[in-house]
């Protein structure tokens, strides 16, 4: 179990002087937002103001225009998500230089990191140097891969971010906002079609309930695809997608300056896991009877071609269950906003799998290859609690804050590897239930 506490204030003026506020910031700030918000030609990646015109960012922790921040920000609206096939959060990739999501064993088992600034993603626990924020909540352990339906934006934020998003963004952030409830009634609805029988349905529909009071959104996501990947020794069809999103929103507004937002998100997913390709092996002094075994897999793997593997694993799962509740309280006191952000997830993941494209080297089954069954099952609890306005006339901008963390277990978690193993009848690993 962990608990954090942290503390925040920033302050934008660095001198007063005769009622003037001077305000500076350094020049390679400057620099690289120019570059990797407007970029245009020299970065195709980026943003660039003709597409999506004006955009509204949080990265100093208030609404402020894009092209005003001195931060180093790729932003991506609606618009720029589909027209760069931004489905999950991992596709940032793809979109945003610097940026990597990995993965151990599963694309749901990922971490991220931003100019080689990361950690192992095999490590479920430990101090991440990117987080990433959904609705203004810190998103804990393995949760990452986050469908990109019915968004307002998602920021990536580089460089190191500590002072505003905590000590543990020293390499970046990633602030993830999702479509808010409005007082008018609207929707969409998308399908989507592609290869491997790729279906994808999506919408929202936007529920005035009381004029000018109350408002709910609800949004949801089906994906559904074969697998790509044959598994020779079992019959299964490795890498397809089976995942199911919702996500309800309730906006209410009782009073003049003061606004409450509850977001409840669920996902689920039932799928086979990756699968992995034996591409090369290396012989190793002292195992040389494995030469032979291995090489013969090696062959047979590069007969039946990229888009076929053998396992040692029969019924291979990955099945990840996420969800949050998060609340959101804003109060405009003339020149002050009080803030309270409070965040609840829960992450519940289960694999089997074998994970280095070996089958049973053996007739009398004596195996060397790598098994795995594991369940992460965890809980946050966070709170935050942010003062910020304006002072001296004007003259003087602030933000202050708190922020409350604990991350424990949530039942069942474990894990049970076999590697290596060269004596003896092998038996599979069993699931952690």
């Amino acid at each position: 179990m962990r608990r954090s506490f942290g503390f925040l204030m920033s302050v934008s003026s660095v001198a007063l002087f005769g009622g003037t506020l001077l305000l500076s910031a350094p020049a390679f700030g400057q620099s690289q937002a120019t570059s990797e918000v407007d970029g245009g030609a020299s970065d195709p990646s980026t943003i660039a103001q003709t597409e999506i015109g004006e955009i509204v960012v949080t990265a100093r922790r208030r609404n402020e225009s894009l092209q005003s921040v001195p931060v180093s920000i790729n932003a991506f609206d609606t618009a720029a998500m589909e027209s760069r096939s931004i489905r999950t959060t991992t596709d940032l990739t793809q979109a945003s230089p610097g940026l990597r999501f990995s993965s151990e064993g599963t694309t749901y088992t990922s971490s991220v990191s931003m100019r080689g600034l990361g950690k192992n993603a095999a490590a479920t626990t430990g101090t991440p140097a990117v987080v990433v924020y959904f609705a203004e909540v810190p998103v804990p352990g393995d949760n990452l891969n986050i469908p990109t339906y019915d968004l307002a934006s998602i920021q990536v934020l580089k460089g190191p971010q500590g002072t505003l998003f905590g000590r543990n963004t020293i390499g970046g952030a990633i602030l993830i906002a999702p479509a808010r409830p409005s007082f008018d009634f609207s929707g969409y609805m998308r399908g989507t079609y592609g290869n491997y029988d790729y279906k994808a349905l999506e919408g929202a529909i936007n529920l005035p309930l009381i004029d000018d009071v109350a408002a709910l959104r609800i949004a949801g996501q089906i994906r559904r695809r074969d697998g790509y990947v044959q598994d020779l020794s079992y019959g299964d069809r490795l890498d397809d997608v089976n995942q199911n999103s919702v996500r309800a929103s309730l906006l209410l507004e009782p009073a003049e300056n003061f606004s409450n937002t509850t977001i409840f998100d669920y996902f689920d997913a039932s799928e086979k896991g990756n699968g992995y390709i034996l591409f090369r092996v290396n012989h190793l002094p002292g195992l040389e009877f494995l030469d032979g075994p291995l090489d013969d897999a090696l062959a047979a793997q590069q007969t039946g071609g990229i888009r076929r593997t053998r396992s040692a694993v029969p019924d291979p799962y990955t099945k990840p269950r996420f969800w949050g509740i998060t609340n959101i309280t804003e109060w405009q006191l003339g020149n002050i906003e009080l803030k309270n952000i409070f965040g609840y997830r829960v992450n519940d993941i289960r694999i089997r799998g074998n994970f280095d494209g070996l089958p049973p080297l053996f007739d009398d089954d004596v195996a060397l290859y790598k098994t795995l069954a594991a369940r992460n099952n965890d809980r946050s609890i966070s709170d935050e609690f942010q003062a910020q306005g304006k002072m001296l006339g004007g003259r003087l901008d602030f933000i202050v804050g708190a922020f409350y963390s604990k991350l424990e277990p949530n039942g069942v978690r474990g894990i049970t590897n076999r590697s290596f193993d060269l004596i003896g009848p092998s038996t599979l690993v069993a699931p952690l239930t």
